[in-house]
């Protein structure tokens, strides 16, 4: 039977005899084969992804209801931080202090805004002229 033209193949090979022996165990006991363990191992782990990105643990829980011990593997902790950003101290201060004490506008963007601000308003008759900046923009038209 043909693939469509859509399709992958993905080969892979394990030589380790631990991870071999692991996988013979694991189609044993699910009575399947290397391409169904794998689809299965790959959703579970699809989904392990997903709840660490969202920023769950996943971990097992006994009977009543007590996580007894928490998955934590290599690749979901990298998941885990894929996106996230890390700043040292020096350079979270920096940031605070920018956003404490912001850079006033130049005057160049002052005359933007104020010219985008007066054409918004100018497009409303019943608009009030409150702004100074918007007073000039009404006056040169």
């Amino acid at each position: 039977m043909a693939r469509p033209a859509s399709a992958q193949r993905l080969d892979t090979s394990v030589s380790d005899t631990a991870t071999v022996q692991k996988a013979q165990r694991l189609m044993s006991v699910l009575n399947t084969g290397n391409a169904d363990l794998f689809r299965g191992a790959l959703d579970v782990f699809d989904w392990c992804v997903r709840q660490v990105q969202e920023g769950r643990h996943i971990g097992a829980i006994d009977e009543s209801g007590h996580m007894t011990r928490e998955l934590v593997t290599p690749l979901l902790e990298a998941a885990r931080d894929h996106g996230r950003i890390t700043l040292d101290s020096a350079a979270f201060n920096q940031i605070v202090q920018v956003l404490e004490r912001p850079a006033q506008p130049t005057p160049a963007l002052r005359e933007l805004m104020a010219d985008a601000y007066a054409s918004h308003a100018s497009t409303r008759a019943d608009a009030p002229v409150s702004h100074p900046h918007e007073q000039q923009a009404r006056r040169r038209k």
